[in-house]
């Protein structure tokens, strides 16, 4: 029997860390595609203002939706595989949270501690 746990432990151990590193690095990716689609966005929008070019906001729109749908039928898919193999999807999903968290940068405020005391030490 404790060659199973064992077994169970080092799956879901090797799993969080492949999750980790995974949310990790979706963090970081998501953060500058997003960046690159909001100024692709803006720069449309300001092409369409200037009349340069002109958006047919009804095609847009109908492409938008099927792209949605294609990714929830690809959601669903991943869903029934994660199902499939609870041990390793464990392990997986809480360490892709880990480094989707982790994945945030550390030093929002580089002096966050100190600038409170230095601000109240000066007034």
């Amino acid at each position: 029997m404790s060659q199973a746990i064992t077994a169970i432990l080092a799956t879901v151990g090797i799993s969080g860390l492949i999750g980790f590193a995974v949310g990790y690095a979706l963090k970081k990716i998501l953060k500058l595609a997003m960046i690159v689609i909001g100024l692709f966005i803006g720069v449309m929008f300001a092409l369409d203002y200037l009349g340069i070019i002109e958006v047919h906001y009804d095609k847009l729109l109908y492409y938008a939706n099927v792209v949605v749908h294609k990714m929830m039928g690809f959601s669903n898919a991943v869903y029934s595989h994660v199902v499939a193999s609870i041990p390793m999807a464990a392990g997986f999903i809480a360490g892709l949270i880990l480094g989707f968290k982790k994945g945030r940068s550390a030093k929002s405020y580089p002096y966050e501690g100190s600038y409170s005391s230095s601000y109240q030490d000066r007034y």
